[in-house]
């Protein structure tokens, strides 16, 4: 999330959409869950900084089955990191 928020603003992106198969990132994104763990709530605070300063600004979830080309790139991205 932090990757995509940081890219959009180096970017000069004003509106983003985020499609995740991480159902828990999505539901504390929104509000519907609290993110306890202070480490988390740090990078959870962050994002919602960086979210304030967009125009627009959407996120849902997609179930993994349905998700396997952006599961892939992301696998492939974590490989080129080691």
């Amino acid at each position: 999330m932090l990757a995509a928020l940081r890219y959009a603003a180096e970017k000069q992106i004003r509106a983003l959409k985020v499609i995740s198969d991480s159902e828990l990132m999505v539901r504390q994104m929104k509000g519907i869950y609290k993110v306890r763990h202070p480490e988390l709530r740090k990078l959870y605070d962050q994002a919602q900084q960086m979210v304030r300063g967009l125009e627009y600004f959407e996120i849902r979830h997609a179930l993994r089955e349905h998700n396997q080309t952006a599961d892939r790139l992301a696998n492939e991205a974590m490989d080129r990191k080691k």
